[in-house]
């Protein structure tokens, strides 16, 4: 028992003086913040004319009028042409449905979208 516990004693003491492997290691710890400020340059924005009418054709003129409505307000305000892009155009049928009447056509919906 005597040996044993000798063994052990010095088991651990050879371990706790042996140099450990990680106090040689050199580290290098670099932490850093930056922060930058700029005035904004450019703005983009997308602007929708959607119109429920009667008829597609109805539903297509009334959109394509306010659209240029719109887009003649913006050049007046001195956006030049150049920066006003179409950038979708869709018609469809639209319907209300209720349990009494069932699926019912309310006319056609005529939505065109530009990028500002």
């Amino acid at each position: 028992m005597k040996r044993a516990l000798i063994f052990l004693l010095a088991i651990i003491t050879a371990i706790s003086l042996a140099p450990s492997a990680s106090a040689n290691t050199r580290h290098i710890t670099v932490t850093g913040t930056g922060t930058a400020t700029v005035a904004p340059d450019a703005v983009r924005f997308l602007a929708s004319v959607s119109i429920l009418d009667a008829t597609n054709k109805a539903a297509l003129s009334n959109a394509n009028k306010s659209s240029s409505a719109i887009r003649e307000a913006l050049k007046a305000n001195g956006i030049e042409s150049k920066d006003i892009k179409s950038s979708s155009l869709t018609v469809y049928p639209e319907y209300n449905y209720s349990q009494d009447k069932g699926q019912e056509l309310m006319g056609y919906r005529a939505t065109q979208s530009f990028t500002i």
